[in-house]
């Protein structure tokens, strides 16, 4: 944060600490960016909640952040250090203060993710019925 305020641009870190899931939109939406030093995630929720929320991403290399703002204008990955971590916000601070990213995060809608778990049971239970109906022909 230091590093980032030398440089010019007016920061404060607000961490999500204690904020309640339901609120989280509403911090996302009050933020320029979103920054996330974590050494160790598998997918980070803040992370999907921030995309869909169309919010810039700077991170670090963790997890599967890397594959989600892929492509995305206005996301960065940086180095665990602070010198990286602050020119990736100089680039954010630069530009335009949303990015293009609710769309990337449509598969993980409650709808997709129905769709999905709806196809996944049928191909189950077609499995299964399969299965019963050539047990029943050899028997």
């Amino acid at each position: 944060m230091e590093v980032a305020a030398r440089s010019g641009i007016p920061i404060e870190l607000h961490p999500l600490r204690g904020v309640a899931h339901h609120d989280v939109p509403i911090w996302m939406n009050a933020s320029d960016v979103v920054l996330l030093t974590s050494l160790q995630e598998g997918s980070p929720n803040v992370i999907k909640e921030a995309l869909a929320c169309d919010m810039p991403v700077v991170s670090v290399d963790v997890g599967d952040v890397r594959e989600r703002i892929q492509g995305i204008a206005g996301c960065y990955v940086a180095a665990p250090q602070a010198g990286d971590l602050a020119a990736r916000l100089r680039s954010v601070y630069a530009g335009p203060r949303r990015v293009a990213s609710r769309v990337t995060m449509q598969d993980l809608s409650l709808e997709q993710v129905a769709l999905r778990l709806k196809e996944f049971y049928g191909e189950v239970l077609g499995s299964r019925q399969t299965a019963a109906d050539r047990a029943l022909r050899y028997a």
